[in-house]
């Protein structure tokens, strides 16, 4: 029997638990320089955002609760907070641009697509707006407030729980454009209510939970404490926690990976971090040495597995053993599942792996935007696969675009990337793993600065990776291994094409500027 969507606006709901906590601090900006941090109150929050409530609504006018208004903020603000949740209360849609977005061109063509007609910009975009095809509003910030002779919350009637409550973007391109991601208020009341405690609440504690931001607000609702970039400096990370009782960090791995290491030479660094209640990583994978060090030093890491459709659906645990770092559902969602998956080539293949891909079914109060569900068999496919380990417990094996096909069966080209950049760390920058209808795979490395300063020739450095790599290709089927050297290339330092958001490799424009070398390859 299908479950029916929370019938839930998120904002009365956040209001209620605002009211509730009139006293405490909800919001710790950071002013600049070590140690300067600001404090806001949920007292201080609620009169800030009742005056951008009525700000927008005398500016923007009466509307039916379906108008889409962009927004493109810094994301690192207290006040891109309020203008988001501020415009939602006058009843209008967000839909957030970042800066992640260089090109203005794309917002523009993201709003026509979405049916925006109004854009909200902060002042440092506003050299880039003079070619905006629809109506330009500057965004409201901190000294523009004013709590004199407001009135109380006038409620325009909020949508169902089924309603859109925002509209956000995918952090890659498909030809050059990123996604619009809608998300529902059921969405988002699922997310508040179930799934951050499931995966950033771990342990039983009496005080008060304080957590950073992880990324822009573009990319997320609600924040505690705002850094001053996604990636902070490691001396900002410590003072969160030394000086402003941050006890719970959520992290993309990559920028984990840069503070363990720095763990590693500074002690205090070191009692920062194992003095936090959770440190929750989530983007790419940890490297296996940072997370052996980390669980061997008393840092208690966790990962969580997600997509921006879905948000998050697995989480590991706090804990010491092998089976506390593997992946399992998170309770009391109705929306994920996992179905098999099978990528072996028929000709040999590892029967004994169980392999399944993430989907999420319609209908559920955790279920993506309805809009979203365009595949035959009426589910949403997230192509994320996962190896079941032990009955219910999981380990992510990437997207099936890591997996590539080439003509004599199956390769996972993120095992073999991850090996790569295990085994040449100290040579090494980055790899990827290409070759999808080819022959066979071939495999593009980046040479740290160090090993070109070093005098390498490519040559000698594509012979050092095959060495260091052989033994894990003696476990490979012959056609997924990468052991010639005319399908390794060497490219410069940063040529690989990646992500914004995260810094993913994008193996597919790898293939495609690439192109000439890999026909190279396989010429007689």
């Amino acid at each position: 029997m299908e479950s029916s969507p929370i019938n839930e606006h998120v904002i009365p709901m956040l209001l209620a638990v605002l009211k509730s906590q009139v006293e405490h601090a909800v919001f710790r900006p950071y002013l600049g320089g070590d140690g300067k941090w600001g404090s806001i109150s949920s007292a201080t929050f609620m009169q800030d955002l009742l005056f951008y409530q009525n700000h927008y609504r005398s500016a923007l006018g009466d509307n039916s609760s379906k108008n889409i208004v962009g927004l493109w903020l810094s994301g690192r603000k207290y006040s891109d907070t309020v203008n988001i949740m501020g415009l939602m209360l006058a009843g209008f849609i967000p839909q957030l641009f970042s800066t992640n977005f260089p090109n203005e061109e794309v917002i523009w063509d993201l709003m026509e697509k979405s049916g925006a007609n109004v854009l909200i910009y902060d002042e440092d975009f506003k050299d880039k707006v003079t070619s905006c095809r629809v109506s330009l509003i500057s965004a409201l910030t901190e000294t523009s407030v004013t709590h004199e002779n407001t009135a109380s919350f006038a409620f325009t009637p909020f949508a169902s729980g089924g309603g859109t409550a925002l509209i956000v973007h995918s952090s890659g391109t498909t030809s050059g454009m990123p996604k619009l991601i809608p998300v529902t208020h059921s969405w988002v009341t699922a997310f508040i209510k179930i799934k951050y405690p499931a995966a950033l609440k771990q342990g039983d504690f009496d005080d008060a939970n304080v957590t950073n931001t992880i990324g822009n607000l573009a990319h997320e609702l609600i924040i505690a404490f705002v850094s001053s970039s996604m990636g902070a400096s490691t001396s900002e990370i410590v003072s969160m926690i030394t000086t402003c009782g941050v006890n719970r960090l959520a992290l993309y791995a990559t920028f984990l990976s840069s503070y363990i290491k720095a763990a590693q030479k500074d002690p205090a660094v070191t009692a920062a971090l194992v003095s936090c209640r959770q440190i929750l990583h989530t983007g790419v994978s940890l490297p296996e040495e940072d997370e052996e060090w980390a669980i061997q030093n008393g840092l208690r890491v966790t990962t969580m597995y997600g997509t921006t459709e879905t948000a998050p659906v697995m989480t590991s645990q706090i804990g010491t053993e092998a089976t506390d770092r593997l992946l399992s559902l998170m309770p009391g969602l109705d929306a994920p599942a996992l179905i098999p998956c099978q990528l072996s080539s028929s000709s040999e293949g590892d029967t004994d792996t169980k392999l399944f891909e993430m989907v999420a079914r319609p209908g559920k109060k955790d279920s993506p935007h309805p809009s979203l569900f365009k595949s035959p068999d009426g589910l949403y496919h997230t192509e994320d696969v996962l190896e079941e380990i032990t009955p219910g417990l999981y380990r992510f094996r990437g997207r099936k675009g890591d997996w590539i096909k080439t003509l004599p069966g199956f390769c996972d080209a993120n095992s073999i990337e991850e090996n790569v950049k295990k085994m040449c760390k100290d040579i090494l920058h980055d790899a990827a793993a290409v070759g999808e209808n080819r022959p066979l795979a071939c495999l593009f490395i980046e040479a740290l600065p160090s090993a070109e300063v070093g005098g390498k020739s490519e040559e000698a450095l594509v012979a050092e990776v095959i060495a260091r790599t052989k033994e894990f290709n003696q476990r490979l089927f012959t056609y997924e291994r990468i052991e010639d050297p005319r399908r390794i290339f060497v490219v410069p330092h940063g040529s690989l094409p990646r992500t914004k958001e995260k810094g993913n490799i994008r193996r597919n424009a790898v293939a495609s500027i690439f192109r000439d070398k890999v026909d190279a390859a396989f010429q007689d």
